[in-house]
């Protein structure tokens, strides 16, 4: 029975968890891939000319330099306030460097955007050939639609679907920044892609090409690191670091093709890419309010385990019951706060994470200060964070990027839990609860407008219906984005209650951001104590006891 439930913890934690962020990110993003780049990678791909793909890269990379330069004015405005005295010039200067912050993300964003459009039309070269009779070649798909007095855009046979095809080829997203339709330009004049594409390439699967490059990775760094060869920038512990975004890049490059270049290969593309989306984008709406939940269950399955090898009964009790009796020994449980810290700890040079004390009586530390102890904190939890060692020792000793991006946030290795620091713990616990369950109804929202905007993409080329479907697509991805980017900036007190969203906490997990501010959030994340100190005696010794 033991095994049997580790191995379903090990199931959820490593495959649901990230087919869950799957789900989250690949479809919305894929949208967003045709509806800024989807007209001009048509065109490359029935054209064989990059032009207008180049011109739509060249204006979104000018775009990102202006974010970095924007990004450095801010860092140094930041760094120029040294040691401010007074509350507003720490606030103005956690400002400064939290609008970095977020330039940052969105200059890293906007690059992984640019990649994977390219990524797409890669994936699409490798894995079809030209001489399927279908909007490729250019100028012989010219001449058989015209024979049949269809436009430019697919091969038909036969006249009864030259209604349905018509309307495939003429959508919403098919614009280009000019405002003419992609499949208008005289496609016959353009050299087609066989000339450019090595037989070798063109002839073979694009799945065994990408896992040929895969199998090339991890050998070489295998023998890089074998040999000690100083020229290769990466040895055998970075091969996951190195394939888990090659993976991702993949994936969402082969979503997108879908989504792009499906309309040139089936009729009935509008019946089945809704359907898939409505699946898709439906399950992600229900897994979401439980997303918190399973985020926990390597931790929740780590508190089972102790509960029932070390407590009678295997009953769990409150940590505060040890009052109730008098031969109970004052117990001192250690844990470390990794994402929290304040401005002067910045400072003094100090490190992000700190010790943090849970006791029958009282919790906290130096950097939080203390409250009582809640009622509702448990023996188990408190212990099983006190032994959350895999995060601590990844968010503390390894604390990189690809890190947390690979094995935190995506194959979710969370022992440690989230502790509720309030003074009233169960105001405090049903306020964040409720903030949380806010978060996640936008993000539903915007899974669902997202199908909406779609639909509405799909009904011809209209001006208003084209109009009215792209305020809709980039009203929502404005609501989603400005959510996450005043997370950021959560040492205001209007933007605090985002932090109670476990989402929102795992996207700062995944991008290194630690929440800075004079007072600490409402919830606070803690793990194993051990990576600085076991024994509790730090406070002790600070207040001199003996």
């Amino acid at each position: 029975m033991g095994l049997l439930m580790l191995t379903a913890v090990t199931f959820v934690a490593m495959v649901v968890v990230p087919c869950t962020h799957f789900v989250y990110g690949a479809y919305p993003i894929a949208l967003l891939i045709d509806a800024e780049a989807g007209a001009p990678l048509r065109l490359a791909w029935c054209s064989g000319s990059v032009e207008e793909l180049v011109k739509w890269s060249t204006s979104r990379i000018g775009l990102a330099f202006f974010l970095l330069a924007a990004a450095a004015v801010a860092q140094v405005a930041g760094r120029m306030i040294v040691r401010p005295e007074g509350t507003e010039l720490y606030r103005r200067r956690i400002f400064l460097l939290e609008v970095r912050n977020v330039l940052l993300f969105s200059v890293a964003l906007g690059s992984g955007i640019i990649v994977l459009v390219w990524c797409t039309l890669a994936v699409q070269l490798a894995d079809r050939d030209w001489d399927v009779g279908q909007c490729r070649a250019g100028g012989a798909f010219v001449a058989h639609g015209s024979a049949h007095g269809a436009g430019p855009c697919l091969d038909v046979s036969s006249l009864p679907t030259l209604d349905q095809l018509s309307r495939s080829c003429s959508r919403c997203v098919d614009r280009l920044r000019e405002g003419h339709l992609w499949h208008d330009r005289d496609l016959a004049q353009r050299s087609p892609w066989r000339s450019a594409m090595p037989p070798g390439i063109r002839a073979s699967s694009g799945f065994r090409l990408y896992l040929l490059i895969n199998v090339s990775v991890v050998a070489l760094g295998l023998v890089s690191s074998r040999l000690k060869w100083g020229f290769l920038f990466f040895r055998s512990e970075h091969i996951l670091a190195l394939l888990t975004p090659m993976w991702t890049v993949y994936i969402l490059a082969v979503v997108a093709r879908r989504c792009v270049f499906l309309p040139l290969e089936a009729a009935d593309f509008d019946q089945r890419w809704s359907t898939e989306l409505a699946t898709v984008l439906g399950l992600a709406c229900f897994i979401l309010p439980f997303y918190g939940p399973i985020r926990r269950v390597v931790h929740l399955y780590y508190r089972y385990s102790l509960r029932k090898a070390f407590y009678k009964d295997g009953q769990d009790i409150p940590l505060n019951g040890a009052l109730a009796s008098p031969l109970c020994p004052n117990l001192i449980i250690s844990a470390t706060l990794v994402d929290y810290c304040r401005p002067s700890d910045i400072d003094k040079g100090r490190t992000h994470f700190s010790e943090f004390f849970l006791t029958p009586r009282w919790m906290g530390s130096e950097r939080t200060g203390f409250i009582r102890t809640p009622a509702n904190l448990s023996a188990g939890k408190a212990m099983a964070i006190s032994g959350a060692a895999s995060d601590a020792f990844l968010m503390t000793k390894m604390n990189k990027v690809w890190v947390r991006a690979t094995f935190i946030a995506l194959f979710n290795l969370f022992m440690g839990d989230y502790v509720t620091f309030s003074t009233l713990p169960l105001k405090g616990n049903f306020v964040t609860g409720l903030q949380a369950t806010v978060v996640h109804s936008v993000f539903v929202l915007f899974l669902a407008v997202m199908y909406t905007s779609h639909w509405l993409a799909m009904k011809g080329v209209e001006d208003g219906a084209c109009r009215l479907a792209a305020g809709v697509f980039w009203a929502a991805w404005a609501v989603v984005l400005f959510i996450v980017a005043a997370s950021f900036f959560a040492f205001h007190g209007s933007c605090r209650w985002l932090l109670s969203s476990t989402l929102i906490r795992h996207i700062h997990t995944a991008t290194m951001h630690y929440h800075t501010s004079p007072e600490p959030p409402m919830q606070l994340f803690l793990n194993d104590g051990g990576l600085i100190e076991c024994l509790g005696l730090i406070s002790l010794l600070r207040r001199k006891c003996r």
